[in-house]
């Protein structure tokens, strides 16, 4: 079971929170440099391949603070956008599919260290690895199932 963070450990990695869109179709990752993830796409739409226009009607949701804005994930998703997150020791990805989450997390592993947790969102499946599940995910870009006798046998390998 992971370790619980105090208060004061869980803020100091929350501010160390580093957000990106990745585009799976061109391997692009942008980083989100807005308070929120929705807000990049408006802000700088050119830094995502959209015109202003695509993005003017999100705007007033922008200006009232909204961090989640409906119509943006849609917007993003269909032209092969992932949302990421990568903090100290955890990452966050919200894709469509497994496949576009395991390139996403391919792109992350090549500016971050591996984290210990790994919350994949990908279309219906919710899953969190942990260690050397992660490693597998990279490797493969498949959710490997381990017993523990497997488990204990790739540690001596």
């Amino acid at each position: 079971m992971p370790k619980l963070l105090s208060f004061k450990e869980f803020m100091t990695e929350a501010s160390q929170n580093t957000r990106y869109w990745f585009n799976v179709k061109t391997s692009k990752l942008v980083k989100v440099t807005e308070r929120w993830h929705d807000w990049g796409p408006i802000s700088r739409p050119e830094a995502f391949g959209l015109k202003p226009p695509q993005v003017k009607e999100f705007e007033k949701s922008m200006d009232r603070g909204r961090d989640i804005i409906d119509g943006i994930s849609d917007l993003m998703a269909r032209r092969g956008w992932v949302r990421a997150s990568a903090m100290r020791q955890e990452w966050d990805i919200t894709a469509t599919t497994l496949i576009r989450a395991a390139a996403t997390v391919k792109a992350l592993s090549q500016k971050h260290p591996t984290p210990k947790r790994l919350y994949l969102e990908a279309g219906s499946t919710s899953k969190l690895l942990m260690n050397g599940e992660i490693t597998d995910f990279i490797k493969t870009g498949k959710i490997v199932k381990r017993t523990e006798i497997g488990a204990t046998m790739a540690r001596f390998r």
